[in-house]
């Protein structure tokens, strides 16, 4: 799924189907909402360092550098029931 919402939505519509996550469908997301963790059941998703990418913007924009510069984020995997791993990872704050 392209972010967290959307996923969401998949694993309610999925049980509207009569499909059950994982067994019959594993999701998983981008995006590290905390929402996710409150899905049924919780969502698999991989978390952006968000508040990290926005100082960046913030400082690029205000810089008023007119170079383009592209940066690399590192992510992390946060395992919920949703994938269908036997463990899950409970979710740590943001650094």
């Amino acid at each position: 799924m392209a972010s967290d919402v959307q996923a969401v939505g998949v694993i309610s519509a999925a049980a509207s189907l009569g499909l059950r996550i994982p067994d019959d469908l594993a999701v998983v997301s981008i995006d590290g909402t905390r929402a996710a963790a409150f899905a049924n059941p919780g969502l698999t998703t991989v978390s952006q360092p968000v508040a990290r990418m926005a100082a960046c913007a913030v400082q690029h924009v205000t810089s008023r550098q007119r170079e383009v510069i592209h940066r690399t984020y590192t992510g992390r995997l946060v395992r919920r029931r949703s994938c269908g791993c036997a463990t899950s990872v409970t979710e740590q704050p943001e650094t």
